[in-house]
C-alpha cells in the first residue's frame, strides 16, 4: 500500500503494511460502501489552504494520529500551526491498552 495511494515508489511505500485480512477487508467494505462520493472528501482536503486556515481557529483544539496513520508525519506541523493546540499521544488503538490510553488521551483534552 502506498500513501498517496498514487506515488507508487519506494519513498511512498507505506511501513505498516495493510494489515491483517479482517482489517484489509472492513476498510475496502467501507471504501465500497462510499464508492460514488469517497474521492470528494480527499479532493477536499488535499485542496484546502491548510496553512493559511489553521491558524484561525480559535477554540481548544488536539491534533493526534496513530501508529501507522498515513497523515501521521504532519501533525506536529498542523499542531504548529493552531493557536495552543495540544499535541495527543495517539497509540495503537488496535490494542486494549492502547485503546485505553486513546481514550485517556481524548478524554483529558476534553474535560481540561
Amino acid at each position: 500500500a502506498f500513501w498517496p495511494w498514487w506515488r507508487r515508489t519506494a519513498a511512498a511505500a507505506r511501513q505498516s503494511g495493510i494489515g491483517s485480512d479482517e482489517a484489509l477487508h472492513l476498510q475496502t467494505m467501507d471504501v465500497l460502501k462510499s464508492i460514488r462520493t469517497y474521492h470528494f472528501s480527499y479532493r477536499a482536503s488535499l485542496a484546502y489552504a491548510k496553512r493559511e486556515r489553521l491558524p484561525l481557529i480559535t477554540v481548544p483544539t488536539m491534533v493526534g494520529a496513530g501508529p501507522g496513520d498515513v497523515l501521521g508525519e504532519y501533525t506536529k506541523e498542523a499542531a504548529a500551526l493552531v493557536p495552543g493546540c495540544v499535541l495527543g499521544e495517539i497509540g495503537d488503538i488496535s490494542t486494549d491498552e492502547g485503546l485505553r490510553n486513546a481514550a485517556k488521551t481524548y478524554t483529558d483534552f476534553l474535560l481540561a
